[in-house]
């Protein structure tokens, strides 16, 4: 009787920790799963974060402003030449002509 009452402990016990073992398996799993998830997305915000510097870094200088001035604002330096394309389209109604409408 002692004999079978260690053997159902022993048993009981192998049950158990095989169980154990193959919960901590999936969840160490899952874990190292979303370790790598996470580390790419890490290794994203850096690359991100060093676009940003580097941006920052060009939009805070002259040249940019400059460029920015000229570009969206339509502003000339002293001394620059402008031109002004006084063929196509100069008049609206001739425009609105040539163009097939």
């Amino acid at each position: 009787m002692k004999n079978v009452i260690k053997k159902v402990i022993i048993i009981a016990f192998v049950i158990y920790a095989s169980v154990t073992l193959v919960g901590q398996q999936i969840t160490l799993r899952r874990m190292e799963a979303k370790k790598a998830d996470l580390t790419k997305q890490v290794e994203q915000a850096k690359k991100e974060t060093d676009n940003y510097k580097k941006t920052l870094k060009s939009v805070s200088t002259d040249t940019y402003a400059e460029k920015i001035a000229r570009d969206k604002l339509g502003l000339v330096k002293d001394g620059d030449i402008i031109y002004v394309d006084t063929g196509r389209f100069a008049d609206p109604l001739k425009g609105a002509e040539n163009s097939g409408h």
